[in-house]
């Protein structure tokens, strides 16, 4: 039950505009207050700016986890496990193509460019990055 929930809470919210399909929002959507809802579609604005800034792949996906509770619920669905992921900003499925971004660790421009770098290895020594 509970990894069904998690997959279904996974399923992106994609916005209209092609260039940006490749962000999304993940997570436990239905729990947000509509103040934590536009927080999260803040990071994932500001997750788009860092994924054209960082040059990533025109095919490369990414998905930002709402709320530290969607965090802990990725955190175990992940291949990488809890351990890993604790302190971790993102999680890459390089062979899926895609980057899970913690969305609470966007909170500025500069914080999110800092965690795109390290997701695609771009020498930064601010964020620590998980790869499965």
């Amino acid at each position: 039950m509970r990894r069904s929930m998690m997959c279904a809470s996974l399923l992106c919210v994609l916005v209209p505009a092609v260039a940006q399909t490749r962000v999304c929002m993940g997570g436990n959507l239905d729990t947000l207050s509509s103040a934590e809802r536009r927080g999260c579609e803040e990071q994932v604005a500001r997750a788009r700016v860092a994924a054209d800034d960082a040059h990533a792949p025109a095919d490369w996906h990414f998905v930002v986890v709402c709320g530290e509770d969607g965090w802990k619920d990725y955190m175990a669905f992940s291949a990488a496990g809890q351990a890993v992921l604790a302190n971790a900003s993102a999680d890459t499925d390089a062979a899926n193509k895609t980057t899970f971004l913690r969305g609470t660790r966007l909170i500025t421009t500069d914080a999110s460019n800092k965690v795109m770098a390290e997701a695609f290895h771009i020498p930064s020594n601010s964020v620590q990055i998980a790869k499965n």
